[in-house]
């Protein structure tokens, strides 16, 4: 079983993001951002970094957004310590301008 813990449960607990996935396993901690990407041409993608506090190479990834992605491929990993990137491919033969919403983190470490 998973234990989710959102960053306010921990932020306001006496232990750190950092502690509580290091200390662990299986847990869950969710992180959310307004995101408005750019147009994306047909065949092509864009990236945005996020600082995520205590994300680590080692670290799953899960991500959603809030808006319709219209054929577009989303992904999320982990690039450094502290930082996660959104990669949006678009593989339709269309420009994609999608609306500015909300994009969901879930960073979960195991053994």
């Amino acid at each position: 079983m998973t234990l989710r813990l959102k960053t306010t449960q921990i932020l306001h607990g006496a232990s750190s993001l950092s502690d509580v996935l290091d200390s662990k396993i299986g847990v869950a901690v969710d992180f959310l951002t307004t995101y408005d990407p750019a147009s994306i041409a047909p065949s092509a993608s864009i990236s945005q970094v996020f600082s995520v506090t205590g994300a680590t190479l080692n670290d799953f990834t899960h991500h959603s957004f809030s808006q319709n992605l219209v054929g577009l491929v989303m992904t999320s990993y982990v690039n450094q310590a502290g930082q996660v990137t959104v990669v949006l491919f678009n593989p339709t033969g269309s420009t994609i301008n999608l609306a500015g919403g909300t994009l969901k983190l879930r960073l979960t470490r195991s053994a």
